[in-house]
């Protein structure tokens, strides 16, 4: 490129409050906050709070006789030279070594006018002109500058800027007004951003444990309130005290005041007592019966087994007081694996006489896959509420629920879509029957043909809309507890823990590619990094041809991002 028709420019982006001093939502005043009004930049600012950062992009020109006119490539003509440490490429090793940019300015009076100056010279009571220089007055108000954007774009005259070639780098240090006049800004190449003391992965973590957990116990409450909310996704690993992970949910709750029956349906292989069948709500139900049915392990939700039809039986509970809804609001909801729909199946029903339907609310599901709710009284049918297209398929693990919620709106939910609803205003009947749990047909005599696991029954409308299904069994769990689903995971050892150890989330890759884990690392754990710098489709392009491998591992500590990516460009060739 001919040097007489080559060009430099230098962009520098600087932090600018976009606020007008004294206006809304600026509450800075004269003499109240300050002496005088600030310059929109964070180290003037006299209301912090408010303070609204619309980033202002300053140009600076290397001039020569080509510069073009400001109406087409507006710029300050003070740029005396752009020098270029180049960096060092460690193939198959690690990041390398940074490319170094030194920019170096002349020094002079500025009148502080345009975009990103002084918003308030004309009310000043000195002539900006002649009073401190251009780089005098931004090294006052712009002290922050590292790892700001600096873009050093080259091009030659007849170019608009995007035809340019631009280079992309961060600012890392500045230096001046020196006694010569001049001024420098050092910058680095982008993966500067990705230093260890820089950014690291995970994110650190401020949970910590309420108080002391033994080696079993499968809830731990965080401190400090409302973090497991903020800090923690809704399932994931965390690491305890930086010797055990485990895998989690975040307060899924569900057994509460409102509970009036849950059923976990957990334990030993082929259990058939009562004693088997286990209340975890407040009421700790005890089944007067168990008929026909057993716990099994081929098909549970959760745990290690659930409920499974030998023939025309269920679990049987006397009649109780609180089985009595009349108008009350209420919700069923269970996880089932039905293996035929040959006949109805009934998941639930409460009466005295459910066998011919005569008297009692009874939930299932017909032949043809539609969930149905009935209320029936001395043979009269009070209610008959059947879902619009519910598709109840065999063979698949599903949520179901039914809610009568207030105002007597009755719905119908698979896997947390509404399939159906209704509103009728229908007092249920205080049966003087029992409750039964997975029961055959109407005459009794055809078997549930399935599994049914996590079954509650609750005097309160649980969902008015459509949901996300708990991703772990029900708890008491709170919304600021992490419901611990799997102790010492990744072949660590469950352990006693006491209050205030740190509670880390971990970072999984569970069959990753390299490209897609360090934009992840990047983009996600790496502070002030532009995705756009980022050519993904370039990238994997290249890894799917040379190499045809994934990755798993768990990060269980923050760990510097250049460490990271360089272990995988060791493992990986990259």
């Amino acid at each position: 490129m001919s040097e007489a028709r080559s060009l430099t420019y230098v962009e520098v982006d600087i932090d600018y409050c976009a606020n007008t001093y004294g206006v809304a939502p600026c509450t800075a005043s004269i003499p109240s906050t300050g002496d005088i009004k600030c310059f929109n930049c964070v180290s003037t600012c006299q209301d912090r709070e408010n303070f609204t950062n619309d980033p202002v992009t300053l140009r600076f020109g290397k001039a020569t006789m080509a510069l073009p006119p400001p109406d087409d490539i507006p710029c300050i003509p003070n740029l005396l030279s752009a020098q270029i440490m180049a960096g060092v490429v460690s193939l198959g090793q690690d990041l390398g070594q940074r490319t170094t940019v030194t920019a170096t300015f002349s020094d002079h009076p500025h009148p502080d006018t345009g975009e990103g100056f002084d918003k308030y010279h004309a009310e000043r009571d000195y002539n900006p002109f002649e009073q401190g220089t251009m780089w005098g007055k931004f090294r006052s108000r712009q002290p922050y500058l590292r790892n700001r954007p600096f873009r050093l774009i080259r091009g030659q005259v007849g170019q608009s800027l995007s035809e340019m070639e631009t280079r992309h780098y961060i600012m890392e240090a500045s230096d001046g007004p020196r006694p010569d006049g001049t001024f420098s800004i050092n910058a680095k190449d982008v993966l500067k951003l990705a230093d260890d003391e820089r950014a690291v992965a995970p994110l650190p973590s401020e949970g910590t444990l309420v108080s002391d957990i033994s080696a079993v116990d499968t809830i731990a409450e965080l401190a400090p309130n409302g973090i497991a909310q903020t800090d923690y996704p809704a399932e994931g690993y965390v690491c305890i005290g930086g010797n055990e992970v485990c895998k989690y949910s975040r307060g899924l709750g569900g057994i509460d005041a409102n509970t009036i029956l849950m059923l976990h349906f957990d334990g030993a292989d082929g259990a058939a007592t009562t004693g088997a069948i286990i209340d975890s709500g407040p009421n700790a139900l005890v089944p007067s019966n168990i008929i026909n049915a057993e716990l099994d392990n081929a098909h549970p939700a959760f745990g290690a087994t659930a409920l499974h039809s030998l023939g025309t039986g269920s679990v049987i509970y006397a009649d109780n007081a609180l089985f009595n809804l009349g108008t009350s609001q209420f919700t069923f909801d269970c996880r089932v694996y039905v293996s035929s729909l040959a006949s109805a199946r009934m998941l639930v029903a409460i009466g005295n006489n459910e066998a011919n339907n005569n008297n009692a609310l009874r939930w299932f599901i017909t032949t043809g896959g539609e969930l149905t709710l009935t209320v029936t009284s001395g043979g009269s049918t009070l209610l008959n509420f059947i879902s619009s297209g519910a598709g109840i398929t065999i063979n698949t693990p599903l949520h179901l629920a039914v809610v009568r919620a207030a105002s007597n709106v009755f719905t119908f939910y698979v896997n947390g879509v509404a399939v159906g609803t209704t509103t009728t205003a229908v007092t249920v009947p205080n049966y003087t029957g029992h409750l039964r749990v997975m029961i055959a047909n109407d005459a009794l005599s055809s078997p549930f043909a399935g599994w049914l696991d996590e079954f509650r029954f609750s005097n309160v409308a649980r969902w008015t809309a459509p949901f996300t299904p708990p991703i772990g069994p029900y708890n008491e769990a709170t919304l600021d507890d992490l419901q611990l689903l799997e102790r010492g995971a990744f072949n660590t050892t469950a352990i006693a823990h006491k209050a205030e150890e740190r509670v880390q989330l971990c970072l999984l890759y569970d069959g990753v590619s390299p490209d897609l884990i360090i934009q992840d690392l990047f983009e996600n754990y790496t502070p002030g990094f532009d995705p756009a710098w980022i050519t993904i489709d370039a990238w994997s392009a290249e890894v799917s041809s040379y190499l045809s491998r994934v990755y798993s591992t768990i990060i269980t500590e923050p760990t510097g991002v250049n460490t990271l990516v360089s272990e995988l460009v060791m493992q990986a060739a990259l």
